[in-house]
């Protein structure tokens, strides 16, 4: 683990956290971490999705999400 380069506090731009509790690429606690660490983020925690299937299932609603969060800044 090294530093980012930045702090999370310092983030000022919309942030959304897509990430499933079946993941075996990236613990689920660490999504919930940065949920908790990133002001404002818009977090999407799914128990029973993996780190591909998430997007494979989840596809039409993380791109409908992104467009209208977009739209709206």
């Amino acid at each position: 683990m090294k530093p980012w380069g930045f702090e999370l506090d310092e983030i000022r731009v919309p942030v959304m956290i897509w990430q499933g509790g079946q993941d075996r690429m990236v613990p689920f606690s660490h999504g919930q971490w940065l949920a908790r660490h990133v002001p404002g983020a818009t977090a999407r925690l799914l128990p029973d999705e993996g780190h591909l299937s998430l997007v494979v299932s989840s596809f039409d609603r993380i791109l409908g999400e992104l467009v209208a969060a977009a739209s709206a800044a």
